[in-house]
């Protein structure tokens, strides 16, 4: 946001937080979409001006997980403010599963399986390159390379 960030977010209590590589404030979507004021450090804010004309991108982070199925989704919702005239809305769902028991084993021993022939398959490149080596390399000193 440009201007004066520390004093637009002082008045909701909020410090800046890294996310990633990225800056920024975090709250609760509920406190500021389903209640017209905040009470923080003993004063009452609007939560109207959350979201100001300084604001430059808006992401909602909405996380869902489903106990039986075993996957977590996060739903992420970018609102970019900084067009001409509109926003620009951006929505990514991200599924991840939860592997566990025989599932988990099983992915593991695919896993170590597919190290051990790329690990075998790297020894016989290298055998081979080694074989065309010693049949290119000169015999004694003074020789020439062959093809």
């Amino acid at each position: 946001c440009p201007g004066n960030e520390s004093a637009t977010w002082a008045k909701f209590s909020l410090d800046a937080l890294e996310f990633g590589t990225e800056t920024g404030y975090g709250d609760i979507l509920y406190s500021i979409t389903d209640s017209p004021f905040l009470f923080r450090d003993g004063r009452i804010t609007g939560t109207d001006s959350f979201i100001d004309s300084m604001s430059s991108t808006v992401k909602l982070f909405l996380v869902f997980f489903t106990p039986r199925a075993g996957i977590t989704s996060l739903m992420t919702v970018t609102a970019d403010f900084m067009g001409d005239f509109e926003a620009t809305v951006d929505v990514r769902l991200d599924h991840y599963a939860i592997l566990e028991g025989e599932q988990l084993r099983s992915y593991l021993a695919i896993q170590v399986l597919c190290i051990v022939l790329v690990l075998i398959m790297g020894i016989d490149a290298a055998v081979k390159v080694y074989r065309q080596f010693l049949q290119c390399k000169p015999n004694g000193p003074g020789g020439k390379w062959t093809a």
